[in-house]
């Protein structure tokens, strides 16, 4: 995924994509949640950097698309953290603001086993 504001564009637009699940959102904000997952994230801002965050596991979130229309969408699981990790970036902050525990934070080289098994947003 990626934020508008980390490509220097000043739009509130995110575009996020997970496996086959490919979103652009204008606006978005998660208007619902359920549940909560640990997981470890990382994401560009600081490339192989990874640590402990807490994220809905379920949300739905209301935005435009590039129609121009209004919609709400349901997402779970790594869709769900993707999309709260580049809302956040809209809102200036970024993963290692959230992180549970700022001891955690470790980096991991990407040619590792370990680096094949975290994910990126």
């Amino acid at each position: 995924g990626v934020a508008a504001n980390q490509i220097g564009r000043p739009w509130r637009l995110i575009v996020v994509g997970v496996h086959d699940d490919r979103l652009a959102l204008i606006n978005p904000e998660i208007v619902r949640t359920n549940g909560f997952h640990v997981a470890d994230e990382g994401g560009l801002s600081l490339p192989n950097w990874y640590g402990p965050v807490e994220r809905a596991e379920k949300i739905t979130v209301q935005a435009i698309d590039t129609k121009g229309r209004n919609f709400r969408r349901d997402a779970q699981g790594l869709l769900a953290r993707a999309i709260q990790h580049e809302i956040d970036h809209l809102n200036g902050i970024i993963f290692t603001d959230r992180l549970l525990d700022q001891a955690a934070l470790r980096f991991v080289d990407p040619e590792s086993s370990e680096a094949h098994g975290l994910q990126v947003s």
